[in-house]
């Protein structure tokens, strides 16, 4: 059993490559105080909820950066709170219990259910994936064995089972899409002879096509090739890249999406295996309208608003996306961005006193549904975790000078004509409107260096409250028109008040 202390390379200026790797230790230490031993098997650790679904998805996170940090050579025991024999222990423990509770295991979770086999289970492992071979030099061979029937499981039932989905509006799936393709690729080449390879192949090269995939893209592809793709199939993307997902104008997703691409790039350099054909096919052009819509401290400007707690979920995948910016797109905006996040994530962490991540702001979310609020700290621990992982093995080299290459041309505006989607951005500030917002109409003025003014709930809209337990607007009509230096739209919404006491009223 061979330890794996892996080096790290002077890419980065040290103060923050520091800073990172502090914050992702005091939450070990933290995190390492709320592991649940499994009833009856003390061998057996988690974090969070221990459930089947996303309490098994919060598990895996949870893992990976018990793994970075156990294995790093700079690991302090002092901040982390334990020796790095018993955080490798506990690490063990928690991956023990995913094997247990899989479907291929004896055992089931919490909630006397098993995880694994659908159309979203392998996105944990995907986020995790490199706790994998981390921990897999110190498993017996039946263990490792164990784990390896465990993926290929979750690959067959994908291959067997998870049908390609796309669609502007209905069946909007290029996330899932983008990371079953991922996992399909990745164990056809991590356990060769395992899968049908010309079948694997054949599965993600259509999931490929129905991810980053838009109007104009599908008019390139044989019509013979997308009937036999599935049916009822469409472009995910708008041609101005727009997505239209959770029933709204969604910038988070697609930052999910972004990261989804380097995920898997990350993971193919480090075993040296080829990408599959179109990995990145519209990757630059989904990236210059995150860009658009990045303050310059990180934080991602949601026009269209949100559903979600904010600069959270979407917000710690955004992180990703900065690397495969970097280093895939040669885009050195993306340097800024990595420079300005660590201070945010400072000034929340002094508010929370407790190495938590958003112990404060999310009191109550974990007083009412602690099972989401532990996915939310997993989500940022897995994103600090891989920024440390893909750092020190020199897999990326975000905030290294960049080679000559081509910018991208930043774009100062942007416009979606299905959501009546409006946005300008000058050296100044950050303008938009959109009529098919998460909560329309929502329009937002900000500041370009002020990002905690950002607002989008209700934001500049008009509001009508009455007295039933759902206030909201439907949209009626809307146009508009624009010009190099603004633009101008009018629409017409319906308020409405539902759930009132009285019955049917």
């Amino acid at each position: 059993m061979r330890p794996h202390l892996g080096p790290l390379p002077a890419l980065l200026p040290a103060e923050h490559a520091r800073r990172y790797f502090h914050r992702l230790q005091r939450w070990v230490r933290t995190a390492r105080r709320e592991l649940q031993t499994a009833p009856d098997h003390r061998a057996l650790r988690y974090y969070g909820s221990g459930e089947s679904g996303w309490g098994a998805q919060t598990a895996q996170k949870a893992l990976l950066a018990f793994a970075v940090v156990a294995t790093d050579k700079q690991y302090d025991p002092a901040i982390a709170g334990a020796s790095r024999d018993e955080l490798l222990g506990e690490a063990l423990a928690m991956l023990r219990y995913l094997l247990a509770t899989h479907m291929t295991g004896p055992l089931a979770c919490v909630d006397l259910a098993k995880w694994g086999h659908t159309w979203i289970s392998v996105l944990g492992m995907e986020r995790a994936y490199p706790a994998l071979r981390l921990l897999e030099p110190y498993l017996p061979a039946s263990e490792r064995e164990q784990l390896i029937d465990l993926q290929l499981s979750e690959a067959r039932w994908i291959l067997e089972h998870y049908p390609v989905k796309a669609g502007l509006r209905q069946n909007n799936r290029p996330e899932s899409n983008l990371w079953n393709a991922a996992f399909l690729w990745r164990m056809l080449h991590r356990a060769p002879g395992g899968l049908d390879a010309a079948r694997v192949e054949e599965k993600v090269a259509a999931l490929i096509r129905h991810g980053l995939s838009t109007p104009s893209s599908f008019s390139a592809i044989d019509p013979a090739q997308l009937a036999a793709d599935g049916p009822d199939l469409g472009p995910n993307f708008y041609d101005s890249f727009a997505l239209h997902h959770h029933r709204y104008l969604n910038l988070g997703y697609i930052a999910i999406c972004l990261s989804q691409l380097a995920l898997l790039h990350y993971d193919c350099r480090e075993q040296q295996w080829p990408e599959p054909p179109g990995w990145h096919h519209h990757g630059r052009e989904v990236w210059e309208l995150l860009r658009l819509c990045t303050f310059p401290d990180g934080r991602l400007i949601r026009v269209g608003g949100d559903t979600r707690v904010r600069y959270a979920y979407c917000q710690d995948y955004h992180f990703l996306s900065w690397h495969y910016a970097h280093d895939v797109l040669h885009c050195p905006e993306a340097t800024g961005y990595y420079h300005g996040w660590i201070d945010l994530l400072e000034r929340e962490e002094r508010a929370n006193r407790s190495g938590a991540f958003v112990s404060e702001r999310c009191a109550a979310l974990r007083a009412a549904a602690p099972g989401y609020y532990y996915r939310l700290e997993a989500d940022r621990a897995v994103a600090l975790g891989l920024n440390r992982y893909w750092l020190r093995e020199g897999l990326s080299s975000l905030g290294e000078a960049l080679p000559p290459a081509p910018p991208l041309i930043a774009p100062e505006r942007w416009h979606d004509a299905t959501h009546g989607a409006y946005v300008r951005r000058t050296p100044r500030g950050i303008l938009s409107w959109v009529w098919d917002a998460a909560e329309p109409p929502q329009g937002l003025i900000a500041p370009i260096h002020r990002s905690d003014l950002a607002e989008w709930q209700a934001n500049l809209g008009g509001e009508v409250t009455g007295m039933g337990r759902r206030n909201f607007q439907e949209i009626e009509a809307f146009h508009g028109m624009e010009w190099s230096a603004g633009f101008a739209t009018a629409g017409s919404t319906v308020h409405i008040s539902d759930g009132w006491i009285t019955e049917g009223q």
